[in-house]
C-alpha cells in the first residue's frame, strides 16, 4: 500500500504571517515522524513536528444571538449539496 504525503493546512507556528492562512499547504515529512511509536508509523502523529499546531478564532466582541445564527446555524441541505459536488471532483 502506497501512503501519500498528507497536508498540513494554515501554516505552522514558524511561517510568516502571510503564511497563516487557511489555503496556505506543506506537505508532511518522513523526518517528522522519527519518533512516532506506532508500527508502522501513522499518517497522522506528527511526533517530531512541534511547530504543528492550531489557532483558535474568536470574535473580539461576543456577536448578537442573530448574528450567531447568521453565521454559524449551518444550511444542511447546502452542505450536502457542495460535499456531493466535490465527490463528484466539483469545487
Amino acid at each position: 500500500m502506497k501512503l501519500y504525503p498528507r497536508v498540513v493546512r494554515g501554516g505552522s507556528w514558524d511561517d510568516d504571517p502571510d503564511r497563516l492562512r487557511s489555503a496556505a499547504r506543506n506537505y508532511s515529512r518522513k523526518d517528522w515522524k522519527v519518533q512516532d511509536p506506532q508500527l508502522p508509523k501513522s499518517i497522522w502523529y506528527h511526533t517530531d513536528a512541534t511547530f504543528v499546531g492550531f489557532r483558535v478564532v474568536r470574535p473580539l466582541k461576543q456577536p448578537t444571538l442573530e448574528e450567531m445564527a447568521f453565521y454559524w446555524d449551518a444550511d444542511l441541505d447546502e452542505v450536502r449539496s457542495i460535499q456531493e459536488k466535490q465527490r463528484r471532483g466539483g469545487r
